[in-house]
């Protein structure tokens, strides 16, 4: 049995970090943007409503971003995105030598896919080590 396969590829497993990274840094800052966006319109509808001794056309706007702006902040998800397919088998460790799949964490072939409820996301994880590995959609 070959051991090193059964460890895992150590230059899969930084490159997998480095795009999870770059991934999670993009979704932070568009979290950003809708976040400052959200307050600037509140704000501006408040200054609105204020100047005009509280007009409904000033106060429901500011009224429903100031509700998504509180959401948003309550609400923030923190889940680490998933790679493509295409993303995961390009990275180095993640097929072996007969092109099957690999867990880049621990080297094991077991995939589990499952999909998302009422959707045709496919998620795919290690069997093993329940790294997750990759998200696809099916009906795009």
């Amino acid at each position: 049995m070959n051991t090193k396969r059964n460890q895992g590829s150590p230059e899969g497993r930084a490159a997998y970090a480095q795009l999870v990274q770059v991934k999670t840094a993009a979704r932070a800052r568009m979290r950003l943007i809708f976040r400052i966006s959200m307050a600037v319109v509140a704000a501006l509808g408040a200054g609105a409503a204020f100047l005009t001794n509280g007009s409904f056309l000033f106060v429901m706007p500011a009224l429903i971003c100031g509700f998504l702006l509180f959401a948003s902040l309550l609400f923030a998800g923190n889940d680490a995105p998933r790679l493509k397919r295409e993303e995961y088998v390009a990275l180095p460790g993640a097929q072996g030598p007969d092109g099957e799949h690999a867990c880049i964490a621990c080297g094991h072939r077991g995939i589990y896919r499952r999909t998302v409820y009422k959707t045709t996301t496919t998620l795919a994880d290690c069997s093993k080590c329940e790294q997750p590995l990759w998200a696809s959609n099916v009906g795009a």
